[in-house]
């Protein structure tokens, strides 16, 4: 994605806001109040990226890059 000129922003589950509780959701919100406009989502939880999909803005983007029981979907 860098290579093709867009902005990342890597978040690391382990000094997010959920570490202190915040939910899903929550970190949903605030990436849709900073204008991400796609996910890639690996996410140890089964399902969280289905969740974020079901939950995000119509205009989101939202791609599985692995998540619990789903480890590597994007692997041939």
């Amino acid at each position: 994605a860098k290579r093709l000129s867009a902005d990342v922003l890597n978040i690391n589950a382990s000094t997010s806001s959920t570490t202190k509780g915040e939910s899903l959701l929550d970190t949903l919100r605030t990436l849709e109040a900073m204008h991400c406009d796609m996910f890639v989502v690996r996410h140890s939880q089964s399902g969280a990226a289905h969740f974020i999909a079901r939950h995000a803005a119509p205009h989101i983007s939202v791609i599985n890059g692995g998540d619990g029981r789903h480890a590597h979907p994007t692997q041939a």
